[in-house]
Order: C-alpha cells, then structure tokens, then sequence
C-alpha cells in the first residue's frame, strides 16, 4: 500500500517504525495462523515481535539491505525515538528494523518486504528463532 501524496523517505523514523511494528506484527500472527489457538498465536508472535526479537531479526537482515535501506535503518537507530529506554541496544536495533520494514510498506515494495521478513524471521535461510519460538 502506497501512501499517495506522500513520500515515506520524507517520514520522521518514528513513524516509519510505529507503521513497521503494525506490519511485523500482521506478518506474524500470519505465519502463525496454522496453531489455530488464539492464545498459542498470540504467545508465539509476542516473542517474534518483542524487543529481542526484533533485533534479532534485525541482525540477521542487516547485511541484506540496500544503501537506502541501510540509511533508514542508521537514521531510527541513531534517532532520540529509539533512545527512549537509554542506551538499550536491542531497543535501539528494534526500532531500526520497524523502520526498514515500515518504509518498506509504504513504499509499496511487498516483495523486498516479504524477503526480509522471511529472513528476519526465520523463515528463510536460518530458521533457528522460529525453532524457539515453537518451544
């Protein structure tokens, strides 16, 4: 989705980051559908979209992402949003990767999107984090 009239490059990366954890979290309980149990979902994603996992989403897209990508991510990990808790690192990373993905999202690139979020969340190349997160 395409937010007409609007460039997301423009966004404050507050912004970017509140939209990208809406989109992580959706993505999520997607991929989680088949538990069918409402509760076991809810469980399953809490974890998948918390501050450590996010981050280590994070970690694990880094080196994927494009010099724009990368500039956005800089931007909210550096940005006094991501400060909130101090110097909490994982908070700071998690914040990056809600941006990368929240500008991803409004910039209408569901297919770059989709890649990352598969990788960051296990779904592709290394599939540990959703190992622990099935328990």
């Amino acid at each position: 989705m395409e937010v007409e009239g609007l460039n997301p490059k423009l966004f404050p990366t507050a912004t970017l980051a509140y939209i990208g954890d809406a989109v992580c979290s959706l993505y999520c309980r997607m991929e989680n559908l088949k538990y069918l149990n409402v509760s076991v979902i809810h469980q399953k994603v809490a974890q998948m979209v918390s501050r450590t996992g996010q981050s280590t989403g994070f970690e694990r897209i880094v080196r994927f992402l494009n010099e724009e990508e990368l500039s956005i991510a800089k931007r909210a990990f550096n940005s006094k949003a991501a400060k909130k808790y101090g110097n909490d690192v994982s908070y700071r990373k998690s914040t990056a990767f809600e941006a990368v993905v929240g500008f991803l999202y409004l910039n209408g690139q569901k297919e770059r999107l989709d890649y990352l979020l598969k990788i960051a969340f296990g779904v592709e190349e290394d599939d540990s984090l959703r190992q622990e997160c099935a328990g």
